[in-house]
């Protein structure tokens, strides 16, 4: 291993301070997510999300979604593990008080 890999069992025997071994990865179901091809969309609680390396990255993911983006809304953009890079949406992540009126 060269590191950040995951893995939903211990069977690949990570060996880098990097690898997540027997660890959910959290995705969804394969499907067209955009791109030529299917993908497994990371969920928003994923793992993989800006866990990866921007030295080895590709610059962009299967999709041809540029990266490395923010995923997690912490302002540092880096790399998910992984051939999908999450694209953290602040409208949808952000919750705001629900006022009601006697």
């Amino acid at each position: 291993s060269t590191g950040n890999n995951l893995s939903s069992d211990d069977s690949c025997n990570f060996s880098q301070p990097s690898d997540l071994g027997n660890t959910d990865p959290m995705l969804g179901l394969l499907q067209n997510n955009g791109g030529n091809t299917n993908t497994f969309a990371l969920f928003p609680s994923s793992p993989a999300i800006d866990t990866g390396s921007n030295a080895t990255c590709l610059t962009t993911d299967q999709r041809g979604i540029m990266r490395p983006i923010d995923g997690n809304g912490d302002s540092t953009a880096v790399c998910d593990m992984g051939a999908y890079e999450y694209e953290f949406n602040l409208f949808f992540n952000t919750y705001l008080p629900f006022v009601t009126k006697p």
